[in-house]
């Protein structure tokens, strides 16, 4: 009984506006690739110090989470270089229909281990002045780039 009393239901909006999937919003059917959508929100924030979606409010998180394009690493964070490979990882925990999530905790961590963490955190640490050097990453959003974002 007290387990249950911390899982997440499905046809109910539970969490932190800023971190929810898009599946709690809508109601539609959760599981453990919802849970991934909030990792790839935190790691982003964690990483760029900012959230990859903006919004004025609680409300307008829910949105934005639903139909809002989120930044990539680049867009937020110019001062450092990240590989694609990262970039596409963390628009994968952020794609808005789980099904183009990971499947499981395990294949994120698996994928990270396999290299890809000591890659960025070797290109993060990269000088600013060689960070600005490197090309844009494949996933940067046009619509925020013609912003200037």
């Amino acid at each position: 009984p007290g387990d249950r009393m911390f899982q997440t239901k499905a046809g109910v909006i539970s969490g932190s506006p800023a971190y929810i999937a898009p599946e709690t919003i809508s109601g539609d059917p959760i599981d453990t690739r919802t849970d991934l959508y909030s990792l790839g929100v935190m790691l982003f924030e964690m990483l760029a110090g900012r959230l990859p979606l903006y919004a004025d409010s609680p409300y307008d998180y829910l949105r934005e989470h639903l139909i809002g394009v989120p930044l990539t690493l680049s867009q937020a964070d110019r001062e450092h270089s990240w590989p694609d490979e990262f970039e596409g990882l963390i628009a994968d925990l952020l794609a808005k229909d789980r099904k183009d999530r990971p499947e499981s905790a395990a294949a994120v961590l698996a994928h990270l281990q396999s290299g890809l963490a000591a890659k960025t955190i070797e290109r993060w640490s990269a000088p600013r002045q060689e960070a600005a050097e490197k090309s844009p990453s494949r996933y940067v959003n046009t619509f925020f780039k013609l912003l200037g974002r």
